[in-house]
């Protein structure tokens, strides 16, 4: 990995940590727990990550970012909607307001972090992120999230073609499968860093 990350221009995002797709009362969640416990255990290290990054001086700007809709789904509307989509509605999972569209207890935001609501895969198509990171001239996004072949895949491509440079935390994401995770992340290798938690932590506590 590139030692050389200037954090004072860099985005950790935390994308759909949130319990409808990574916790036991999830509507959307598998609970088998060889299903479950990856999941857990990358909350965990998400977790240890975001702890460190929030207590050094000179951290990465920090997103949260929230797959949410409103009750009735009406950002659903008019769409040709897909198999993942019809999946969510008929879970009655993301609904604004409900337990299961929360951020899980151990990354929730504190007072003065970027959170972003979002209706797409990519958190660039329904919000104002893009205009945000270019006020702050953000030029690298360093990706955390569930899971890895949905939200990590269409962000990490989409800040790729945005012109940004793309770190994957991959010990910080999961799939259903690991066989998925991993073809997620052979997939994301040649446009992007792959970093394990611990060694952004190394980074960011050398500053």
């Amino acid at each position: 990995m590139n030692p050389e990350i200037d954090f004072q221009s860099s985005a950790l995002m935390f994308l759909d940590f949130q319990v409808d797709v990574c916790d036991e009362e999830g509507r959307m969640v598998n609970k088998a727990p060889e299903v479950l416990d990856p999941f857990k255990q990358a909350r965990q290290n998400a977790a240890s990550l975001l702890k460190v990054a929030r207590r050094s001086r000179n951290s990465p700007y920090i997103i949260h970012v929230r797959h949410v809709y409103e009750p009735g789904y009406p950002e659903l509307e008019g769409k040709n909607i897909s198999k993942m989509e019809s999946y969510v509605r008929d879970s009655r999972a993301f609904l604004e307001g409900s337990r299961g569209a929360q951020i899980v207890d151990e990354l929730l935001p504190l007072p003065g972090e970027k959170v972003i609501a979002k209706c797409s895969l990519s958190p660039y198509v329904t919000t104002d992120l893009t205009q945000w990171l270019t006020k702050r001239h953000i030029n690298t996004v360093i990706l955390a999230g569930v899971v890895t072949h949905y939200v990590i895949l269409a962000t990490a491509f989409a800040s790729y073609d945005a012109g940004y440079s793309v770190f994957v935390v991959k010990d910080c994401c999961m799939a259903g499968t690991p066989e998925t995770h991993n073809t997620a992340l052979s997939i994301l290798d040649p446009i992007s860093t792959l970093v394990t938690g611990a060694e952004i932590e190394a980074l960011i506590s050398c500053i």
